[in-house]
Parts: structure tokens; sequence; C-alpha cells
């Protein structure tokens, strides 16, 4: 078999009554040698701190795919917290308005709160619905009048009530404006043809994705060594050596001093005799933790997240160059403090030159989660966040002091 990059599959499924093509499944996606989480192969981590259904959509978080399956049978109801959680996040892309509706009244099965989550997180769902169901779905619409007066009869899905909660789901899940896709199967064989076309063709577009992301990255290098070719020509042509000197480092050191002041606006340790080194700068202000935070724009667009214990900062550079900075550091803290002092005061003076590549935003409840899921911060740390990130200034939300 030729070599697949590993996934992290979760399987979701409307209830038991799929537990065989569950399991064949399961077995075939492991087959191509991704990882299967589902609850049947113990892939769920059931922490004792959570509810069930609580660390389920905590598990999904953490998954490259989802693949739901939907039946004739609608599951259990998802706990009503958990209900409000997802309607209070607003980015449902309900056109329709049937799932604003099942929101409201507390109509949603664990298996939609799974899927909800997907959608939100951005994880790629692949939707396939039995045959049988799809085609009672179709006349479940053009018989409202008698399903409403409680005169129809499908004879698989069996209680039209509970069968109105799948039908209205299927309907969200079309009427979206992406990840829309819902796949009819009548055999296990039909599913994984169709999981075999679509991850081969997916597989294909982000080694494109890749490909157009490293020519990007090219053309930003060109760039940058263009701009320092630049800089030592304009430095050269100044007269006097101490100018030389300060000129060059203001324009070595702004991003550092940026990141710097950004951390911490007093700027207390870019003035202090004997300044710690970058670690030890990091641990005095309080930093929890450093991480990567992805973006759209690929390499060239990447954000680095700097996590304290009551807030969270983006910083606007690449981590690769974040990574460079206890190198920046060494030498700016090697300088005199009279000469550091000009350097930060002139960044200072040329608000162009300070706060064009970081700059302060205090992370929303999205990333927040994101955090949470990837492991960069605690639970305790992710609930002290959440309570204090709910002041919203401008349209920008931050953290209480």
């Amino acid at each position: 078999m030729p070599f697949v990059p590993q996934m992290r599959v979760f399987l979701s499924s409307t209830a038991y009554d799929l537990g065989m093509v569950r399991g064949q499944l399961g077995a075939f996606i492991s087959g191509l040698g991704h990882q299967v989480v589902m609850s049947e192969y113990s892939g769920v981590l059931y922490d004792p701190k959570v509810h069930t259904h609580k660390a389920c959509v905590q598990e999904l978080a953490t998954c490259d795919a989802v693949v739901m399956i939907i039946g004739s049978r609608w599951g259990s109801v998802a706990k009503p917290e958990f209900i409000d959680e997802i309607a209070t996040e607003g980015k449902l892309d309900d056109s329709t308005g049937v799932l604003t509706d099942a929101l409201e009244k507390g109509n949603v099965s664990v298996t939609q709160l799974e899927a909800l989550t997907a959608f939100n997180r951005g994880i790629p769902m692949f939707v396939f619905v039995e045959r049988s169901v799809r085609a009672e779905a179709r006349f479940f619409e053009v018989n409202q009048e008698l399903a409403n007066a409680g005169n129809l009869r499908l004879p698989t899905m069996g209680d039209p009530r509970v069968a109105k909660y799948i039908f209205d789901f299927l309907r969200y899940v079309e009427a979206r404006t992406s990840g829309n896709a819902v796949t009819e199967f009548d055999s296990i064989e039909g599913i994984q043809r169709h999981l075999k076309h679509q991850w081969s063709a997916w597989l294909q577009r982000l080694l494109n994705e890749v490909r157009e992301a490293q020519t990007q990255q090219s053309v930003v290098d060109a760039i940058a060594e263009k701009l320092e070719d630049l800089r030592v020509a304009m430095v050269s042509t100044m007269p006097d050596a101490d100018a030389r000197r300060v000129a060059s480092a203001v324009l070595e050191f702004r991003i550092l001093c940026d990141v710097v002041l950004t951390l911490d606006d007093s700027g207390r340790f870019l003035f202090a005799e004997d300044p710690p080194d970058f670690g030890a700068l990091l641990d005095q202000l309080g930093v929890i933790s450093v991480d990567p935070f992805d973006t759209p724009r690929g390499p060239a667009g990447g954000r680095t997240v700097v996590v304290f214990r009551d807030k969270v900062i983006e910083l606007r550079i690449p981590p690769g160059r974040f990574s460079r900075l206890p190198v920046d550091w060494e030498a700016f803290r090697n300088m005199s403090v009279a000469e550091r002092r000009v350097v930060v005061e002139t960044l200072r003076n040329d608000r162009r030159a300070i706060g064009a590549m970081s700059r302060v935003r205090t992370i929303d409840e999205e990333l927040a989660e994101r955090l949470f899921a990837g492991g960069a911060i605690r639970q305790d740390e992710f609930e002290r966040f959440m309570e204090r990130a709910d002041d919203v200034r401008g349209g920008v939300r931050v953290a209480r002091p």
C-alpha cells in the first residue's frame, strides 16, 4: 500500500442500530493507516471530571476529519448546557432557521452536537445518510400537513415527530454555504468507495496547497533579502559611526522591541542594568506557553500566541521568527543601557516602526478553545480565561484586569 499521511478520524453515528456499519467502517479506515476515534475502540477519553457529552466534543476537537453516519434513529438528547454553548457561538450558518428552532427547543442529539462542533471548528465533515432515510425525508417534505396532523406513517423512521428532527438536520446541513455534502448509501462498500475517492482528491488538494505556500514563502524570503540589502546600503551612507551603529540597531531590534513592549508595555527589562536571558524574561512576565497558531494564509501568515494566566496575546509574527528572538535578545542586552534606551525611544517615536509586526489582541473564545483542545492551556486556565473574557471594547474582546 502506498504511503498515506495518518489522519485522526472521528466516527459518529445517530444510534447503535448502525453498530455493524460503524464496526466495519472503523476497520476499513484503520486499514487505510488512519487512527479511528470511536467509543467502541476506547478512542474517546471519558474524563471523570466532565460529562460524557463534553468528553465526546473535546475528543472530536483533536481530530482531522469527521465521518458521520445518519440512520433511522435519532439517538440520545444532548445535555441542555452543551446545546446552549453551541447556540451562543453564533457561527451556525443556519439559513433555513430549522437548526435555530431545534436549539431553542433543546431538540439536539449528541451526534448532532458533535457535527455542529466540527462545523464550528472547521473540521472537514463527510456525512452519509441511509438511502431509505433520504427517501422518507423527501416523502415527509411533500406531506407536511399529514405529518403535522399526526396522520403520516413512515415505515423506516417510525415516530414522525422524532423523524422530523433528523430530516430537519439533513435540511440544515444541505443548506449550509460550505461543508454541505450529504452522500446516500445502501451498503458499507458504497461508503468505502466514496471515502477512498474523496480522501485521495483531498490529499492531492493539500499537496497542491503546500506547494503554493512554499512558493509564497520563497517570494517573502526574496523580499526580505532585498530589504536587508537596502538596510545595509542606507546605514552605510551615514557619516557618523555612532549614528550608523544606532541606526543599525534600530533596524535589527525593531521586532524584538516590539514584542517585548507588547508583552510588557513598561519596558523595564529593555533598560535594566543586567537583563535576564530570554527564557527567564518570559518567566518573569508570567508567560505560561508560547504556541504557533496557523492561519489560512499558510507559513508566511502564521501567528504566535503567548499564553498568560489571565489573558492570551496574539503576536502578528510567524512562530519561526519568534524562535529567533532569544538570539536577538542576547545581542540587544549586551549593548549599554544608554544605547538600548536610544534604540527603544527611537522606535517609540516612530509609530510606523513599532507595532507593525505585532499587535495586542486578547483572543476570543474560539481560539481559547483551540488552545485548550491542542493542550496549550489546562482546563483550569481555560475556564479562568473564559470567565474573564466577557468584556468587549471597540469590537475586540479583551480580558478583565
